[in-house]
């Protein structure tokens, strides 16, 4: 079966079509996924460097405090701050909350928070006896 020579431009312009398509269409996909990892590892890096500055913070404070001549006070380690602040972000992050539930959450992860630095406390005083 022979082809009509004048149809067989527009085959060929028909097959790059799709194909431009699909390989567009594959490229949008990889652009979109990486740009959502890329703005997560982001928030989680913010999440980590805020935690870590606030941790410095409250550790001049206490060193301050303890050449004032204040003596225990305790500073949870640096892994309280951390979890406290990535699940802080991963709050803010979402976007159907209402403030019902923002007060609910933020109420759980202080409470989460507060049961960490208390463990924390416990086994240092453990390992100091």
């Amino acid at each position: 079966m022979a082809t009509d020579p004048s149809i067989t431009p527009w085959i060929g312009m028909i097959g790059v079509t799709i194909g431009a398509l699909i390989s567009g269409g594959f490229l949008l996909f990889s652009q979109t996924l990486t740009r959502r990892s890329e703005e997560r590892r982001q928030r989680r890096e913010l999440a980590v460097n805020t935690a870590l500055a606030n941790w410095k913070r409250d550790m001049e404070t206490a060193d301050e405090m303890s050449r004032n001549g204040v003596t225990g006070i305790a500073v949870a380690p640096l892994d309280h701050y951390i979890i406290h602040m990535v699940k802080l972000s991963d709050l803010i992050e979402r976007k159907d909350l209402t403030e019902e539930d923002i007060a609910n959450e933020l109420k759980r992860i202080r409470h989460a928070s507060r049961k960490h630095f208390e463990a924390a406390k416990e086994e240092d005083q453990k390992r100091n006896k």
